[in-house]
């Protein structure tokens, strides 16, 4: 009789996932996938293929061979942000310096340019700038709380594959307030009068504003030793009161300077 051969190709084992491929038999035996495969997942798959041949006249026989199978990266992930949102802080009146750093990252295939991230303001300005490479924002100039406390903007973070993709997030700069400015009296000189021989009599009031945020103005005397010597004064309110009895005979006028803790702007 005449020989009758046939043959069967199969997948032995394939690691690590077995089911992530098969054979089409009506194909002539083509390996093709079985799914839609990941490279961030599994990069590399190792199969040993089994082919049976069988023969009417002859034993079984059977080979084997292994395939090693790569996938290949694709730009599929975009660059997330760490945090949604950042802020940050700085000093009013400092010099230009980095203020705080974002971060990126790609799952995509590491060293590849999918994976690669350059970042950028999403819209440039005057106040700050990001370094391409590492995120870092730095200020460009000086900045006042009394003209602006905080500043917000956004920046964007793209790889660098044929069709970029890219994450963008929101900065937010606080600056922090300092006692830069002198407080102001609402008057360049007061006049209080006051009954004689009255301690403890009520004068008058000075008053001061501090532009900063932190309104804290403290009254005091410029010298104690002077006129002010027989007056005391509220350091919180600016209230000016007798501390002994006044004759109007002895001494009729006094004439002190007053000031506050916070600067040297003083008052007669």
């Amino acid at each position: 009789s005449s020989d009758v051969c046939s043959s069967d190709l199969s997948i032995f084992s394939a690691s690590p996932a077995a089911n992530d491929f098969g054979i089409d038999q009506n194909r002539n035996d083509v390996l093709e996938t079985s799914r839609t495969l990941d490279y961030e997942t599994i990069p590399v798959y190792t199969l040993v293929l089994r082919v049976q041949a069988t023969s009417n006249t002859q034993p079984t026989q059977f080979n084997t061979a292994t395939v090693t199978v790569s996938i290949l990266d694709t730009n599929d992930n975009s660059p997330i942000f760490s945090q949604n949102a950042y802020v940050f802080n700085i000093n009013e009146n400092e010099t230009p310096r980095v203020v705080g750093t974002v971060l990126a990252t790609d799952a995509d295939a590491v060293n590849t340019a999918n994976s690669a991230i350059t970042y950028s303001m999403r819209v440039s300005n005057n106040d700050f700038a990001i370094d391409p490479s590492t995120g870092a924002i730095r200020s460009l100039r000086p900045f006042d709380y009394e003209i602006q406390t905080s500043y917000t903007f956004f920046v964007r973070a793209s790889d660098n594959g044929l069709s970029p993709r890219s994450d963008v997030s929101r900065v937010t700069v606080n600056i922090n307030d300092l006692e830069d400015n002198v407080p102001r009296f609402d008057s360049a000189s007061y006049t209080f009068s006051v009954r004689e021989r009255e301690n403890n009599a009520f004068v008058g009031v000075v008053e001061a504003t501090d532009p900063d945020s932190l309104d804290n103005v403290v009254y005091r005397f410029v010298n104690a030793n002077d006129d002010s010597s027989s007056f005391s004064i509220n350091s919180g309110t600016g209230e000016i009161r007798t501390n002994t009895e006044l004759i109007f005979e002895q001494k009729s006028l006094y004439v002190f300077p007053v000031t506050t803790n916070d600067g040297s702007n003083s008052i007669l």
